[in-house]
């Protein structure tokens, strides 16, 4: 019903807002939301607040909710808020889950999506790995997604954005459509004037009227040549 929808919008953003908190007691119950029974939205909420401004202390805490549930939305959720976890300790759970099988890849996805957030060089090539065909749509986009975060990241080396420059370049030609998209829109993002050559390219082989107007609209956001 409408009444319970909004309950439940109202709660999950109770668990988003606690999540802002950072304290101990605010972690303590966030976990017991996630680990509890209420409506997965809740759940999936909490998980993803429960990285909020943590630290390596948290690791233990996420392993055991995600080794707790078999919901793919909650793993999901979990996997959100340990990329928001910067530590070793984070970077080798996110690991374990890269290809964990799910329904529409919602896992590994996530956990690829949460790889990025670490913003650490070391992952590039785990990154332009799953972007490659063989791995799902969803991992795809995630992966390319992933280093356009990689190369915006504070700090980031000249050398790894060309590298991610260069590989989100060869998948504009992607027999895949939705892959098509992805690289277009993180050409974008990334806005380096070294695009437009493949970006041109690119837009005279399309067959699509949409993606080429997509084309259009990166090439517009390029920093001046």
């Amino acid at each position: 019903s409408a009444s319970a929808d909004e309950a439940v919008t109202v709660r999950v953003e109770a668990a988003r807002a606690l999540g802002e908190h950072r304290s101990d007691g605010a972690r303590e119950a966030l976990g017991a939301i996630a680990a509890g029974d209420a409506p997965w939205r809740v759940r999936e909420a909490a998980g993803a607040a429960l990285g909020v401004g943590g630290d390596g202390r948290l690791v233990g805490t996420f392993e055991a909710l995600l080794r707790g549930t078999d919901s793919s939305k909650l793993r999901a959720g979990l996997l959100r808020g340990l990329g928001q976890v910067k530590d070793a300790a984070a970077l080798h759970l996110l690991r374990k889950w890269l290809d964990v099988p799910s329904p529409r890849d919602t896992v590994a996805a996530a956990a690829v999506r949460a790889l990025a957030a670490q913003e650490d060089a070391s992952t590039f090539d785990e990154l332009a790995l799953r972007a490659e065909a063989g791995h799902g749509r969803p991992v795809r986009r995630a992966a390319l997604s992933g280093l356009s975060r990689l190369a915006r990241a504070e700090g980031a080396e000249a050398s790894l954005k060309r590298r991610a420059r260069e590989t989100v370049e060869g998948h504009l030609a992607d027999p895949a459509f939705h892959v098509r998209v992805e690289a277009i829109a993180v050409l974008g993002e990334l806005a380096d004037a070294r695009s437009r050559p493949a970006l041109e390219r690119a837009h005279g082989a399309e067959a699509s009227a949409w993606l080429r107007r997509a084309v259009r609209e990166a090439l517009g956001k390029l920093a001046p040549s």
